[in-house]
C-alpha cells in the first residue's frame, strides 16, 4: 500500500511520509537495526487492528522508505520476524535522496546557476555541495566525498559548460573522489546502481550545438565522457538537464527551467 501523495510536488517528501504512518502508526514499539546503515522506527496501529507500520532512516537520518502490512501480535518480539514483509510489501513509497554537486567558480556573479541553486534549495532529501565554496585551494577531503556519494542514491553534477567540459575542481574532484576500489575496480561497489545526471548550462544557442553550427556538435556528445563514467562505475545515467543560451537569455526563462530542474528533482526524491 503506499499513500495518495502527489509525486510531483514537495508534499511527497520524508515529512509527507512520517507524518501519515504515524497519522495510522501512533504508538511507538520498537526500533530495529536490520545493519549498520540503517534504522527502523516499528510502529503498531492506533486502532489495534494488527496493523505495523515501519519508517526506515539512513544512518544519516534520511528515510529510506515508509509502509506498513498486518501482522499476527502486538509485542515487540511478534513484530521484528515481519520487519522483512514489510521491506518487501509492493508499492511502498520510496524516499531517495539526492546530492547535487555544484561546480561554479564564482557563483554568486552567475547569472543562471545561482538561479538554479536557490530554486533547489530546501528540498528535503536534496543535499547541495558546492565544492568551490568548500574546496577553493583544490585541496579536497577524499574520505568525506566518498562518505557523502555513499549515503546518497542519486548524484547531480551541476556546472557550467567550460571548453565543452565541466570546471577545473569538478575534474579534481572526479580525478581525486571516484577512486579505484571505491567507484569501479574489484572491491569498488560504492556506486553500483546509484543514478548520475547532469544538469548543465552552455552559453551558446542550441543552434551553434549541431553539425551546421560553430560547436559542430551537440552538448549531449561532449558529455559522454560522464556517461561512460557512470557506466565504468556501475551506475545508471540519466538524460542530462542543458539550458542554452544563457549569455541572452531572458529572466522568464531562466525562472521557467529553473522550475523545470526544481520539479525533477522533487520526483527524484520519490518514488514508488
Amino acid at each position: 500500500m503506499c499513500w495518495p501523495c502527489d509525486l510531483n510536488t514537495e508534499a511527497t517528501t520524508q515529512r509527507c511520509v512520517t507524518d501519515k504512518l504515524q497519522a495510522i502508526g501512533g504508538r511507538f514499539l520498537a526500533k530495529v537495526w536490520p545493519d549498520d546503515r540503517l534504522y527502523t522506527d516499528i510502529y503498531s496501529s492506533v486502532d489495534d487492528n494488527r496493523k505495523v507500520g515501519a519508517i526506515t532512516r539512513s544512518q544519516y537520518g534520511v528515510v529510506v522508505f515508509a509502509g506498513w502490512t498486518r501482522y499476527a501480535g502486538h509485542r515487540e518480539s511478534d513484530v521484528k520476524p515481519h520487519l522483512p514483509a514489510i521491506n518487501d510489501q509492493a508499492g511502498f513509497l520510496t524516499v531517495k535522496n539526492v546530492l547535487v554537486v555544484l561546480s561554479h567558480p564564482n557563483l554568486e556573479k552567475s547569472k543562471v546557476n545561482k538561479v538554479l541553486t536557490d530554486g533547489i534549495t530546501g528540498i528535503d532529501g536534496v543535499t547541495i555541495k558546492d565544492i568551490y565554496a568548500e574546496y577553493g585551494d583544490f585541496a579536497i577531503d577524499v574520505e568525506r566525498e566518498q562518505r557523502d556519494l555513499t549515503a546518497h542514491d542519486i548524484v547531480v553534477l551541476q556546472f557550467p559548460l567550460y571548453w565543452y567540459s565541466c570546471p577545473a575542481l569538478l575534474k579534481e574532484w572526479l580525478d581525486k573522489v571516484m577512486v579505484r576500489n571505491f567507484a569501479y575496480g574489484k572491491h569498488g561497489k560504492a556506486l553500483v546502481d546509484k543514478k548520475l545526471m547532469l544538469a548543465v548550462t552552455a552559453g551558446g544557442p542550441e543552434e551553434t550545438y549541431r553539425a551546421t553550427g560553430s560547436n559542430e556538435y551537440p552538448v549531449e556528445e561532449f558529455l559522454k565522457v560522464f556517461e561512460l563514467t557512470a557506466k565504468f562505475c556501475s551506475m545508471s545515467y540519466d538524460k542530462p538537464l542543458i539550458l542554452h543560451n544563457t549569455y541572452r537569455i531572458t529572466d522568464e526563462d531562466i525562472a521557467a527551467h529553473s522550475n523545470h530542474y526544481r520539479d525533477l528533482l522533487s520526483t527524484y526524491v520519490a518514488s514508488e
